[in-house]
């Protein structure tokens, strides 16, 4: 008999050892995992039905309503709010400005540390639809060559060339927003002693891309 039979094929016993043991440990852990994830779905859903619920809105009537809100975020941070350096969505003028939109208004800071230069998108939209625009708006004002992914990447890096800035807006102090909800979606700016910059009733920050270092520095 060949010695090298045993080392290939193992006994049906042993097989229906290891088998049973590892589908046992798969089925114990794909267990385990559907709990956490049915839990933690459980706990995001009241937020996440609020934040993603659609509503019919006239965005023509609130571009202007949301002006002096719009106007407070731009000198906060920066911005020029002419047709170079913002974008809104639905585009004035676009059938979809009239219609079923996301429940809550976003916007978006993309902001050039090079160039000394940044950008503003708002609407009733996902915040990474905003910054895709955001970022088309940038490479056709400044002729930048690289690709999305690539400056994607950069905006991820906090030592990288772009400061990113994104959050929601409302002309009613988010009358619509539970008071819990809008509290778990802010991510404050700290100051350089490490307290929180409070931003007035009718915006907040959501998210950036600011490290900690220069937050405190």
């Amino acid at each position: 008999m060949n010695p090298e039979h045993f080392l290939t094929q193992p006994s049906q016993e042993n097989k229906q050892s290891y088998s049973g043991k590892l589908l046992n440990i798969i089925h114990a852990d794909s267990e385990r995992r559907k709990q956490i994830r049915t839990l933690e779905s459980s706990i995001g859903d009241p937020l996440d039905k609020e934040l993603h619920q659609q509503r019919f809105y006239d965005s023509r009537a609130e571009i202007e309503s949301c002006t002096p809100t719009r106007e407070d975020i731009a000198e906060s941070f920066g911005i020029n709010l002419d047709e170079e350096h913002m974008i809104f969505y639905p585009q004035p003028g676009e059938k979809k400005e009239v219609g079923t939109q996301r429940a809550f208004r976003a916007f978006v800071v993309l902001s050039d540390a090079v160039l000394g230069e940044s950008f503003y998108g708002e609407g009733r939209t996902m915040h990474n639809s905003l910054l895709k625009m955001v970022i088309q708006k940038f490479k056709e004002q400044n002729g930048d060559p690289r690709p999305e992914e690539e400056i994607l990447d950069e905006i991820g890096n906090t030592n990288g060339e772009f400061i990113f800035i994104k959050g929601f807006l409302s002309d009613d102090g988010f009358a619509n927003m539970s008071p819990q909800n809008k509290h778990a979606l802010e991510t404050p700016i700290h100051d350089k002693t490490g307290g929180i910059v409070e931003t007035p009733k009718n915006w907040f920050v959501t998210g950036h891309n600011i490290s900690e270092d220069l937050e405190n520095s």
